[in-house]
């Protein structure tokens, strides 16, 4: 299992949206990697996190139980009802589409 995740920060001008940033990096699925995951979304302050089950495994509650303690606001994404256009899957374009969808309040 490798965990790839983005962090999106959005500029706010006057009450509007100017541009969003994406940040990525990819981590493992260790224990010391999950902690640097962990200590990596609290530096950059995450507020909401999406974590994406890509199969029927129970991988994803490793990384979920880590998650917990540390953010107020955890979502669960089920690749498949979330999948991307056919022929473009790339995990770090999956997961800004998955904050997207966060942001617009349409994640499945």
């Amino acid at each position: 299992m490798v965990v790839v995740a983005t962090v999106t920060e959005k500029e706010i001008d006057g009450g509007v949206e100017q541009r969003i940033e994406y940040e990525g990096r990819r981590f493992g699925s260790g224990m010391r990697e999950r902690e640097h995951l962990v200590a990596w979304l609290g530096e950059r302050r995450a507020e909401e996190v999406v974590v994406e089950m890509e199969s029927t495994a129970q991988y994803w509650k490793l990384v979920w139980m880590d998650l917990e303690p540390h953010f107020g606001k955890l979502h669960l994404a089920q690749a498949h009802s979330n999948k991307a256009p056919r022929g473009r899957k790339n995990d770090f374009a999956d997961v800004e589409r998955l904050a997207r969808r966060v942001a617009a309040g349409e994640l499945i």
